[in-house]
């Protein structure tokens, strides 16, 4: 792979620790968030320009959502649509906060947690229900427990046609592989 390729994009801003890089396809943008620098960032492929926004509950993870310049984002234990909290893990997990998210093919969104000491095996992997599209529709969405138990969560996708998800657990040195209905999001 030539390194011609690539492209360095000087106008960002530094980040401390820069988590969950996100490509917008829609609106042309890289999305991610500096998690010790309590920022989000996005930057115009188009314009080649950062904007940064300071973001008052320590974010984990930024996605679009269909609503224009409004974004889901997580916090240390709380899920955000613009400034709402739409779901909070459950109180009996108080020293874990969340880590890395990524979308599946259908826009549910899987989120995976850490331990705030880093002890092992404490966390847990997670899919945010989405109202409209459950099977067994719900008043709200909720946070539902997939996998568990875990280190820290550090990476989630899926193969090409979607019927594999992967997961890394990175103090764990694994990659899980499951088989992945992407019409139940099982």
């Amino acid at each position: 792979m030539s390194h011609d390729k690539f492209k360095v994009l000087n106008n960002c801003q530094r980040s401390i620790l820069a988590e969950g890089l996100f490509y917008d396809q829609h609106r042309n943008e890289l999305l991610w968030v500096d998690i010790l620098g309590d920022q989000i960032f996005r930057y115009d492929l188009t314009t080649e320009t950062t904007l940064s926004q300071w973001h008052q509950r320590t974010p984990t993870c930024i996605f679009p959502t269909p609503t224009e310049n409004i974004y889901l984002t997580s916090s240390l234990r709380s899920l955000l649509k613009g400034d709402q909290i739409i779901a909070e893990l459950p109180q009996q997990s108080n020293d874990l906060r969340f880590n890395d998210a990524k979308l599946d093919r259908k826009g549910r969104l899987w989120i995976g947690t850490m331990d705030i000491h880093e002890r092992p095996r404490r966390a847990g992997l997670y899919r945010l229900t989405n109202p409209e599209s459950e099977p067994q529709p719900k008043p709200k969405p909720e946070l539902e427990l997939k996998y568990s138990p875990i280190s820290l969560s550090n990476g989630i996708g899926w193969s090409l046609n979607g019927t594999r998800m992967y997961f890394i657990d990175t103090p764990e040195r694994s990659v899980q592989i499951f088989e992945y209905d992407n019409e139940q999001g099982q």
